[in-house]
């Protein structure tokens, strides 16, 4: 099974090491980096009990993409759709030892491969800074694929909608001028939306 592992390579010797954890903590507070510290200091407390995350954050575009393509959201404790390669629990395992994060999921569809490993800085009662911890599939496809799968599966997503609702049409319309099956003179046409969201079962 392949795996892709997120860390930043600029930020790796900060894990493991108490010591430039502590040299970069002290390095942002004496310049009063407020975003920074934003993400090791939860809103609830007001001290630094956190670790700064050494992952890749997730920017919109790659959530967006990974949104489509892995509609479902579970705890990493139970995910039970494929067994975890050990690379990637010993991302989780470290990840949770140093206190990255607030909560981590995983992030799959039963019809995609390559599941997602994503931490999450809480910020706020809804407001969170996720972080793509690691990937692992039969097959890691390059971004821009994936990409382009999100893109052709939102479009025909968006066209079985628009398909159904000019059936709907045609059928109304139909209707409106058989009196038999219609006894109104108002003929009102409804489109939903697409739309997609994350089924989280978190």
């Amino acid at each position: 099974m392949a795996v892709e592992i997120y860390l930043e390579p600029e930020l790796e010797e900060m894990v493991g090491s108490e010591e430039v954890t502590a040299e970069w903590r002290r390095l942002a507070e004496e310049l009063g980096m407020e975003g920074q510290l934003k993400l090791i200091t939860p809103k609830s407390s007001g001290e630094n009990d956190k670790n700064p995350s050494p992952y890749i954050h997730m920017n919109k575009k790659a959530e967006n993409v990974f949104a489509i393509l892995c509609p479902e959201v579970v705890d990493y404790k139970k995910y039970d759709k494929s067994t975890i390669p050990r690379d990637v629990l010993k991302e989780i395992a470290l990840a949770e030892k140093q206190e990255f994060f607030d909560k981590i999921c995983i992030w799959y569809d039963d019809a995609s491969p390559d599941p997602l490993v994503v931490g999450y800085i809480k910020l706020g009662p809804y407001e969170y800074v996720k972080h793509m911890i690691a990937r692992f599939g039969d097959e890691i496809l390059p971004f821009e694929v994936l990409e382009k799968k999100a893109i052709d599966r939102l479009k025909k997503r968006i066209t079985d909608k628009l398909n159904a609702t000019i059936a709907s049409i045609d059928t109304k319309v139909d209707d409106f001028f058989n009196p038999v099956r219609y006894n109104s003179d108002n003929l009102t046409i409804d489109f939903k939306t697409v739309t997609y969201e994350h089924r989280n079962g978190a």
